[in-house]
């Protein structure tokens, strides 16, 4: 879709990981869209000379945001954790009509909880033998969430192998240790929501999630 960008991660350990590396990925879309930084190495065996290009994207991204996460299983009803989990981002203004929510609005867009002097984000856990550690997990989230609206270094690499077939090599969305913790210290809880029946964006029952929001 014009303005628009898609991205998707097949299953991670922890389940909300899978949610922040789609939206890597499908904010990566938009960093590619900024320029492009390309090397290439060529290699001679004698016989035969091939050449791999690596292609590195970074941007500071304003004005896009995710406006839709879903995640699906891939068809083995014998295994809990066969789901890929897709995100959908746009530019502020170009978001495509009749999206369907599957989680309260502030689960998707946590921006729009936020008053005009606060910044808001999400935080998530799956489900945890002992609820209340749920809880615990997903407002340290929040915390690395709402760190990485103030500081965070988007970079993705993929490779071009003899223009034959690309590859991205990684998507990484760092966030220090120490700005979690500054987070946690400075932002307090506003709303959670535990998926009961596994209806929202993990498909996950009992999974937990958090609004935490803090002074800009």
């Amino acid at each position: 879709m014009k303005n628009c960008g898609t991205g998707y991660s097949g299953p991670t350990m922890n389940p909300g990981d899978a949610i922040r590396q789609a939206q890597a990925a499908a904010l990566g879309s938009f960093a590619e869209a900024e320029g492009v930084h390309v090397e290439t190495v060529t290699v001679d065996t004698g016989d035969h000379v091939s050449s791999v290009s690596t292609l590195v994207s970074e941007a500071v991204l304003k004005n896009v945001r995710v406006v839709a996460v879903e995640t699906q299983r891939t068809g083995r009803s014998d295994d809990a954790a066969a789901r890929v989990t897709h995100a959908l981002a746009c530019r502020v203004g170009s978001e495509p009509s009749g999206l369907v929510r599957n989680a309260p609005a502030w689960v998707i867009d946590p921006r729009g909880a936020a008053g005009a002097t606060e910044v808001c984000a999400v935080g998530i856990s799956g489900p945890t033998l002992e609820p209340s550690d749920a809880q615990i997990l997903a407002n340290r989230d929040g915390a690395r969430a709402l760190a990485a609206i103030r500081s965070v270094n988007v970079k993705r690499t993929s490779a071009d192998y003899s223009n034959e077939y690309y590859v991205i090599l990684r998507s990484d969305a760092e966030v220090p240790e120490s700005a979690v913790e500054d987070a946690l210290q400075s932002s307090k809880e506003r709303e959670h929501w535990v998926d009961d029946e596994g209806r929202g964006p993990l498909a996950l029952p009992r999974s937990t999630f958090v609004l935490r929001c803090a002074s800009r």
